[in-house]
């Protein structure tokens, strides 16, 4: 899901990071930066998402996944053209590989 607007950042109790998770090029650092950072922004609204999920609940045939929020479809499509190119590029790797 994409970013939604709570009241959760104003109820959250922050302390110092653990030492051992401060090196800048560990996820949990880069990931922390990132959202304490002035390029964190969220705008979706909480209550339309939730009803979005409750509608897809009640659906007969839901979807196994469901990416919600336009950045969320945005960053999606941007990892699986990633993907694709990668699985193009390397395909050749997997020729010759089957039992004789």
């Amino acid at each position: 899901m994409g970013g939604f607007v709570t009241k959760g950042p104003s109820n959250t109790v922050r302390t110092a990071p653990h030492p051992a998770y401060t090196k800048p090029t560990l996820a949990s650092a880069q990931m922390r930066a990132w959202i304490t950072g002035d390029n964190f922004k969220v705008n979706g609204d909480p209550v339309k998402a939730v009803s979005k999920v409750y509608e897809l609940s009640k659906l007969k045939n839901p979807p196994l996944r469901l990416a919600l929020g336009k950045e969320t479809i945005s960053a999606y499509k941007d990892l699986l053209s990633k993907m694709d190119k990668g699985l193009d590029e390397w395909a050749s790797w997997s020729e010759g590989l089957e039992l004789n």
